[in-house]
């Protein structure tokens, strides 16, 4: 290769650089220049010199020169490169090395004026490595130049669509662009990110985390209790304390299980469901005075703490839950006496307030809540007598007012709302002794009638309404029977209805679920802990789980989840603050 400036040129139509006419493929872009235009160049550059054949002869090159046969053994037209179907890229840019012609970084436009002393010719363009042909472009089909030669991508192996020397490819992808060199790869996708759902982590802890939740807040309502666990709340203490204290006990079916206890010993004492689920305890007797505090119990914490406390103590009252959700405490027994004061208690201030008076002091009398939201409040004693009379509450105006009369006084007696809106009063004593009567309060006509009798007196028993509109009598039998007896509103008739395994007076007797009843407690002279299962339907009774202790003047409280709440009441060695509950 001639080094003289003076050398004929010519230019690459492909990417316009000034390429010596003895060079047959262009050193910036690989295009390989046909023999015509090589040989027309020389023909037209006056002064040009020799060919490049008689260069290498009067430089001395033999036959042998690497670089000689690269320029003739690559002698050959376009046309024949494109009808062999070759698809592969001629430009190996690791292959030119140190032959190419320019000093300038490969990538940049290269010199449009090849006499500038800063582009030096090489006496020969070395060997390059194998070149494959290419496909090309050609130069009538361009309607601009080509920009500057950009780095070429990595080649990519030939696929089902385009099989080696198969002839032109079918291409998936769009044509180059003018401006983009043909050697240039297309980037190929990255492979798809197979993302794991964040829900297979994250939801399954909230999920896990959901459930032992769940499962501690009912575990909490059956732990074991001391009367001091009350002052655990607000406190902080540690939960290793905590859990060491409060001691899991498993509440079987049919068992009874420790829950918190009260702050105060109680017997004769009230307790009411509030619409929120928690239970109000108040007033009743503590062994040495009558007691005016009250407390609430938490099904789910298993804890009572105090609230708001009564004017004045009283036992033997009544506690009524009215359709706004307040608690009517009214009569009982206080210091002076039987009591015709009455309080109102509001769940939402946890506070007493006080109510109408009652036309007559009362203590040992019943009171029911009537369909049309008033309350009955029937017979009882006023300290020296016991009385006939009955009194109707209103909760809009806030009084008492009289209303019709028993054929008989009674006390310690059981009233219960029939399913015709009547009420029943079974029982009790007239002061003389125990009463088998019975009779009935019709709202309507605000009168009392007779409503049969039973085959003994009763005092101290209870009345239970069934789920199909009957009543169940049990206990406080004058007789010491054991004998129970069903009540038909429709036909007015007392039925015996099998025996109690013990004898009961002042004990519990509470409706479950299946329809069967939970008497528990009560006695003669010793409190028992005994409890049983009535069922109305077959007539008989069965033992269940015993109490922790025995109980008599409890009460009991059916709960939202179905467990009873057994809570105070008196026992052989005194008044108790203990409480139970009974998984049914």
């Amino acid at each position: 290769m001639n080094e003289n400036p003076e050398e004929g040129r010519t230019t690459c139509p492909n990417c316009g650089a000034q390429i010596p006419a003895s060079v047959d493929t262009c050193p910036i872009c690989g295009r390989l220049l046909s023999t015509e235009m090589l040989s027309s160049t020389s023909a037209s550059t006056p002064g040009a010199g020799p060919t490049a054949s008689s260069a290498a002869a009067t430089s001395g090159t033999t036959a042998a020169d690497p670089s000689q046969h690269r320029i003739l053994g690559s002698r050959q037209s376009l046309g024949a490169v494109q009808s062999l179907g070759q698809t592969q890229n001629l430009y190996q840019s690791e292959s030119l090395g140190s032959s190419s012609i320019y000093s300038h970084p490969r990538g940049s436009a290269a010199p449009n004026n090849a006499d500038e002393p800063d582009n030096p010719v090489p006496a020969a363009v070395q060997p390059k490595a194998t070149v494959q042909p290419k496909a090309t472009v050609p130069p009538q089909a361009r309607t601009k130049p080509r920009g500057p030669v950009q780095p070429r991508g990595p080649r990519q192996p030939p696929t089902e669509s385009q099989p080696q020397g198969s002839g032109r490819p079918q291409h998936s992808r769009p044509p180059a662009s003018p401006s983009r060199p043909t050697g240039f790869a297309y980037p190929q996708p990255l492979p798809r990110r197979q993302s794991t759902p964040s829900f297979s982590l994250l939801g399954g802890v909230a999920i896990v985390l959901f459930i032992v939740a769940i499962v501690g807040l009912f575990a909490s309502n059956s732990r074991s209790y001391s009367s001091s666990d009350a002052s655990y709340f607000g406190q902080d203490q540690p939960i290793a304390e905590v859990t060491a204290k409060w001691a899991v006990t498993a509440l079987q079916p049919g068992s009874f299980a420790p829950t918190g206890s009260m702050t105060t010993p109680r017997t004769g004492h009230t307790a009411s469901m509030l619409a929120d689920g928690r239970v109000l305890i108040a007033g009743g007797w503590d062994g040495s005075r009558y007691l005016a505090s009250a407390e609430l119990y938490d099904p789910f914490t298993g804890t009572f703490s105090p609230t708001g406390s009564m004017a004045e103590g009283r036992d033997d009252d009544t506690a009524t839950v009215l359709p706004d959700g307040r608690v009517l405490i009214a009569g009982g027994q206080g210091d002076t006496g039987a009591l015709a004061s009455a309080e109102l208690y509001d769940p939402a201030t946890e506070t007493f307030s006080p109510a109408g008076s009652m036309a007559q002091a009362r203590s040992g009398y019943t009171a029911t809540l009537l369909p049309n939201g008033r309350v009955l409040l029937v017979g009882g004693v006023d300290g020296s007598a016991t009385l006939a009379s009955a009194e109707i509450y209103d909760p809009e105006s806030d009084t008492f007012s009289t209303t019709g009369s028993m054929a008989s006084g009674r006390s310690g007696h059981a009233a219960s709302l029939l399913m015709d809106s009547r009420v029943l009063v079974v029982g009790g004593s007239n002061g003389s002794g125990p009463l088998a009567s019975a009779e009935a309060y019709d709202l309507k006509s605000g009168t009392f009638t007779a409503a049969g009798s039973m085959p003994s007196g009763r005092v101290g028993h209870t009345a239970t309404p069934l789920q199909d509109g009957r009543v169940l009598i049990v206990g406080g039998d004058a007789d010491y029977r054991t004998s129970n007896e069903l009540y038909d509103p429709q036909s007015g008739v007392f039925s015996p209805a099998g025996s109690t395994t013990a004898f009961r007076q002042d004990h519990t007797a509470t409706l479950l679920s299946d329809g069967q009843v939970l008497v528990a407690g009560g006695g003669g002279w010793t409190p028992s802990e005994s409890a049983e299962l009535c069922d109305p339907n077959t007539g008989t009774c069965a033992t269940t789980g015993s109490m922790e202790s025995g109980r008599r003047g409890q009460t009991a409280t059916l709960l939202v989840d179905g467990r009873v709440l057994m809570a105070g009441g008196a026992a052989t060695a005194g008044t108790l603050d203990s409480a139970e509950l009974y998984q049914s």
